[in-house]
């Protein structure tokens, strides 16, 4: 479906001077005003009428001026419209001024009207040959974006105008829009230097009503010309500018006094909301064809011919070209009345740097939501450097293959690596003052959490670190029925607070080292660290490919697992309490002195162990168990294999203890203080 809408306007007339004595007609202006709505009338499946014509001076005046299209539907009329020297530009329209009153515009989904408006200094090119075809809407927006790239605009000004959205596209709902103060600046050589709005009231009726109010809008530094670099094929920048250079398309837009009210007791509020720096740049690549292509066949709904590679291709080339500088939020407040009232606030959220690979930093502070069942409290968080890794197309394309299950080799390999490309890498992240629970009572809190990894083309990340401090289980959660409530009296625990501390590394060969710290305040700690080899990147795809089949096969587990080495591994558990006071609460039971229950339950261990296990590995446990018991200090397990050991050899000892322990080299033995692990750096 095409529409056409053309003014060409050759001058007929010249310009006739009356008696200085009278009123000054404009015979010119007043055949541009007729040629106008003649060449309108004349364009296929439009009509345009207008009920008188007459000039005073300079100013050419138009009453009930009417333009209508049949497909799609679309009525424009003026009561009356006020041209200041119109004159033929360049094949277009230009006019010192423009007034116009009773403007009304009725499409087949929306409706507005403006009781008056206002412009100066308007230059408008020729619209002749313009069109919109809806089966190339990127093509037709390109040649929009062309001719307002060629107006020019002083000013203009709305005082007010409305605008109601039909009930043919929101079926039992209806939206009507007021909008106030609408100003613009400047327009010429394809950039809008401002332009400003506010305030906006919408209105919607029916089954849920609600009322938006925004104070204002404002925007700096429209670029259509920019716009036309993302809409265009010349990826050579032949027109004179650089391909990769970034242009902004819109330097500023702001929301000030953001307000949604809604009858069922909901109530949104946003005082600022930022966005700088809109760029784009010219695409690497022509996209425009596979596009409108492919929306075509969707709409149609017949077999689509596009490749879907050259989808996902055309997709990616179009957001490629697009970058936010910054995205910025002030004081948000999210009210709810009734049974289920509660409240999220949050002081300032934001980020930088925004682009189809990721973002440079996300931050926020002061982020609070409290309701019946649910609380959640963060002070401030920073992440930085995130990246959103996009699959390869090979990968998406083996998606329907998978459904069919007529994979190739190549292709279920494709497949497998699907999960680990689409997964985010970040850079870091740092949050302070985070609670999460049911309520603020019962909220598990965290002082502080940070990670950091290296992001790699890889699989997995090469290196990744992860730091808790003071994460605090608040003895109301801990009590939440008698029997916990017994324990942890018992035990002497108001509750607990927990500090983790690990990093890892990954070498491109596989070699992986961990180590992981844990303490829990007053209870006890945990140190663990280990070397393993073997962790390739195809050593991960095959485990993925395995669990693709569901395979359950042992012989292909035990191969997997051959392939795994253990080079060394250490546990360390050291007391700070726990013993003494876990001796107490099974001698309080008892009703036994807690002294003598301990040397009693100490004393019969090497007994205990015996009845329970091998010779051997009572021996092997029952001295270091006895010696960690009474004195409550560190427990060192250690496995230093010769040789760097498979882990099937694990699996294939694991009925033979004595021989596994000699196996793996393990030697257990208490400390006074725990073992320092490895810093990987």
């Amino acid at each position: 479906m095409r529409c056409f809408f053309s003014v060409r306007t050759p001058l007929i007339l010249a310009l006739t001077v009356l008696p200085p004595t009278g009123a000054l007609a404009d015979p010119v202006g007043e055949q541009v005003f007729r040629d106008l709505v003649s060449e309108l009338d004349g364009v296929p499946g439009w009509s345009a009428s207008v009920g008188s014509i007459t000039s005073d001076d300079d100013i050419v005046v138009g009453t009930g001026v009417h333009f209508v299209r049949t497909e799609p539907p679309l009525d424009i009329t003026f009561d009356e419209l006020r041209l200041g020297q119109p004159r033929e530009a360049a094949g277009g329209l230009s006019a010192d001024s423009i007034q116009a009153a009773g403007l009304s515009v009725v499409g087949e989904d929306v409706a507005f009207d403006a009781p008056v408006l206002s412009m100066t200094g308007i230059a408008v090119p020729s619209l002749a040959d313009m069109s919109f075809d809806q089966d190339r809407p990127f093509s037709s927006l390109r040649t929009l974006y062309q001719r307002l790239s060629e107006v020019s605009v002083e000013h203009a000004e709305i005082p007010e105008f409305h605008q109601v959205v039909l009930p043919r596209l929101t079926t039992v709902r209806k939206q009507s829009i007021t909008y106030e103060g609408l100003e613009l600046r400047d327009w010429k050589d394809g950039v809008i230097a401002h332009s400003a709005v506010g305030p906006i009231t919408m209105r919607t009726e029916g089954d849920d009503p609600a009322t938006a109010r925004i104070a204002s809008v404002r925007v700096e530094g429209t670029n259509f010309n920019s716009v036309l670099r993302l809409l265009s094929d010349d990826v050579t920048g032949s027109a004179g500018d650089a391909p990769n250079e970034w242009q902004n398309a819109v330097s500023e837009i702001s929301y000030a006094g953001l307000s949604i009210t809604t009858e069922e007791g909901l109530r949104v509020s946003i005082d600022d909301m930022t966005l700088s720096d809109i760029e784009t740049r010219r695409p690497d690549k022509p996209y425009i064809a596979t596009f409108e292509q492919a929306m075509q066949e969707a709409d149609s709904g017949t077999d689509a011919d596009t490749d879907d590679l050259e989808v996902m291709e055309a997709v990616t080339t179009f957001f490629d070209a697009m970058r936010l500088g910054e995205f910025k939020l002030d004081r948000l407040i999210a009210e709810k009345t009734g049974e289920e009232a509660g409240r999220t606030e949050i002081a300032e959220i934001g980020m930088s740097n925004l682009t189809r690979d990721g973002f440079e930093r996300a931050w926020g502070t002061a982020l609070l939501t409290d309701f019946p069942d649910a609380y959640v409290k963060l002070d401030r968080f920073a992440l930085n450097d995130l990246v959103f890794p996009l699959p390869n197309p090979e990968a998406f394309a083996a998606l329907e293959e998978a459904e069919t299950g007529s994979l190739t080799e190549e292709e279920r390999r494709a497949f497998a690596t699907l999960p680990f490309q689409m997964a985010p890498q970040i850079g870091s992240l740092d949050m302070e003052g985070l609670a999460v629970g049911q309520s603020r009572i019962l909220a598990i809190s965290v002082d502080r959490i940070q990670t950091k990894s290296v992001p790699s083309d890889r699989l997995l990340p090469e290196r990744g670190e992860l730091k808790i401090s003071d994460l605090s289980v608040p003895g109301a959660l801990l009590r939440r029925d008698p029997k916990s409530a017994l324990f942890f009296d018992g035990l002497g625990y108001d509750g607990l607070l927990i500090d983790i501390d690990g990093a890892s590394e990954l070498s491109e060969d596989g070699r992986l080292e961990t180590t992981t710290a844990l303490e829990v305040a007053d209870a006890a700690g945990l140190r663990f660290g280990a070397k393993v080899t073997g962790l390739t990147e195809e050593w991960v795809l095959d485990l993925m490919m395995q669990q693709m089949e569901n395979s359950d096969d042992p012989a292909a587990l035990f191969a997997l697992l051959s392939k795994l080495r253990l080079e060394q591994m250490t546990v360390a558990l050291t007391d700070h309490s726990l013993i003494d006071r876990s001796f107490a609460l099974a001698a309080e039971k008892q009703g036994q002195p807690a002294d003598q229950y301990k040397e009693q339950i100490v004393g019969a261990l090497p007994f205990l162990i015996a009845s329970a296990v091998q010779p051997k590995i009572a021996q092997f446990l029952a001295d270091p168990l006895k010696d960690f018991l009474e004195k409550g200090n560190t427990l060192v397990l250690t496995l230093a294999p010769r040789a760097p050991l498979p882990f099937s050899a694990l699996v294939g000892a694991q009925d033979d203890p004595e021989a596994l322990l000699k196996l793996v080299g393990a030697s257990l033995e208490t400390r006074e203080t725990a073992p320092e692990l490895p810093v990987l750096k």
